[in-house]
């Protein structure tokens, strides 16, 4: 039975290898996608609202000071919006690179925040949840699949520390059964 828990224990550990690089190929895509979005927000603001200017007509009359204010404001928000985007980015290379230290917690906590990033982008603009749904799905599956293992893998550790420590710390239904009189 030993051998095939050390074995069933280095299957879950390659799925928590897996599942750091799933974090952090995450981490990387989303730092790099929106660290660019962050860097051109004045251009895609730029373009917004010139067509709207043209929208409005050549004989539209534009205030030239609250256009620029409303332009100031329009690119902090988004700034906003890509900046705490690519932060996350971060937080899911950080999750990623400390898996091994608590597997639950980070597995878990990128599931939620990957989940609830995308829901909040939902709210924000609801065509970003058509956009790269198969990658989506395929990332919350890998992080499920990865949470699973991860519940897996920290059960059997702390299982087979107990077990290191000597039979009184077992849970009962882990400790052997009693010798027959």
């Amino acid at each position: 039975m030993k051998p095939l828990g050390n074995l069933a224990q280095s299957a879950r550990a390659k799925q928590l290898s897996s599942a750091r690089s799933t974090l952090i190929f995450v981490g990387i895509l989303t730092l790099a996608a929106n660290g660019f979005l962050y860097y051109n927000a004045e251009a895609e603001i730029t373009k917004v609202l010139d067509a709207e200017v043209a929208k409005a007509g050549p004989g539209a009359v534009v205030d030239q000071v609250k256009f620029a204010e409303v332009k100031q404001n329009a690119i902090n928000a988004i700034r906003i919006i890509y900046g705490g985007a690519a932060a996350l980015g971060v937080v899911f290379i950080t999750l990623g690179a400390l898996i091994f230290k608590a597997p639950v917690a980070m597995v878990v906590t990128g599931l939620v925040l990957y989940i609830t990033a995308n829901a909040i982008f939902f709210v924000i603009n609801p065509a970003s949840l058509a956009s790269g749904v198969i990658v989506k799905a395929v990332i919350i599956f890998l992080l499920f699949r990865s949470a699973m293992a991860a519940f897996a893998y920290q059960r059997e550790a702390a299982l087979e520390a107990a077990k290191a420590d000597g039979p009184e710390d077992l849970e009962p239904f882990d400790r052997p059964p009693p010798a027959s009189p």
